[in-house]
């Protein structure tokens, strides 16, 4: 593979979000971050990411609404859901080919990485097998 996955990083907390920059680019990513707000849909439509990681926990329940949409528009498109409430407790069960799992705060980079790693596997295989 000439290029390394890229990941869209969706994190309001600005010291969480730089956190979350520093492990995927020191794991070789290439990676960019926005907070929730229309640029994070504006990003989705103008760049190609291979994985999206966004924080579902805010004042507003964008986060969650910003979840459906992207499985809506992008339903190949994996997503890690980083939450330190219940909120996916309220996510219906969609479809199998959906992939994302969620990790609650606070959590170990190393359960980050690895995760992250697993998914973009599961993701190359789902694609190959697709065709």
């Amino acid at each position: 593979m000439d290029t390394q996955p890229s990941i869209l990083i969706i994190e309001d907390d600005l010291p969480l979000s730089q956190t979350l920059v520093q492990i995927f680019r020191r794991e070789g990513y290439q990676v960019v971050s926005t907070a929730i707000n229309n640029k994070a849909l504006d990003l989705l439509e103008r760049g190609f990411f291979d994985l999206v990681v966004l924080d579902i926990k805010n004042t507003h329940d964008r986060g969650l609404s910003l979840f459906f949409r992207i499985k809506r528009d992008y339903p190949r498109l994996p997503v890690i859901l980083l939450s330190s409430g219940p909120e996916c407790g309220v996510i219906p069960y969609v479809d199998e080919e959906d992939l994302w799992v969620k990790i609650p705060k606070p959590f170990e980079p190393v359960f980050l990485v690895k995760t992250t790693s697993e998914m973009l596997s599961a993701a190359l295989v789902r694609a190959a097998s697709t065709g």
